[in-house]
């Protein structure tokens, strides 16, 4: 669900200062926030991972500027922050013992070559080169394009981006693991 509302965020913003104040939407996107994990505060502490922790704080900061100023710019940071959060994720990964592309495939193949683990890490510095350039292209789009190109390319072109990437990276590694030996 996290997920989905993630990905309708741009769509949600592009549509809604259509026909709202921005104020407004961001009030209604920090009450859906604050309703889906507050259900009870200890199990939102303990159930979230920092990740989901650091992208909700990061919502609800945006929404409360937009409130307070009444700016459609703060809505547009939103995808900023999470490229931001999800760099952050990944390239943390990469100084500790296993990398989080490593993580996800020991998930279905526990016993990974040392090739294999070169490769994890390989894909995950892919990752962030990935998360900047993307980041890169949601700040320039907050800031100096129509709120047309904006809500295209945060709520539809990143996102098929992503998805060629982990398509891609997915073909790749079977094929790579194939020749490795390793079966997933």
């Amino acid at each position: 669900m996290q997920a989905a509302f993630w990905a309708a965020y741009p769509l949600i913003v592009f549509f809604g200062v259509r026909f709202f104040e921005p104020r407004y939407i961001a009030l209604l996107l920090a009450g859906v926030a604050l309703a889906r994990n507050f259900r009870s505060v200890g199990r939102f502490a303990a159930g979230q991972s920092l990740m989901n922790k650091l992208v909700f704080i990061a919502l609800l900061l945006v929404s409360g500027m937009t409130a307070l100023t009444n700016n459609e710019l703060f809505l547009r940071l939103y995808p900023i922050a999470v490229n931001i959060g999800m760099l952050t994720l990944f390239a943390a990964s990469l100084f500790s013992p296993q990398s989080l592309v490593e993580q996800f495939a020991r998930r279905v193949e526990p016993d990974i070559s040392s090739e294999g683990v070169l490769y994890t890490r390989r894909v995950t510095q892919v990752w962030c080169v990935f998360f900047v350039v993307n980041g890169t292209i949601a700040a320039l789009t907050a800031f100096f394009s129509s709120r047309e190109f904006w809500g295209l390319y945060n709520g539809l072109i990143a996102y098929l981006l992503m998805a060629a990437l982990f398509a891609g990276e997915w073909c790749c590694r079977r094929h790579f693991f194939g020749k490795t030996g390793v079966e997933e």
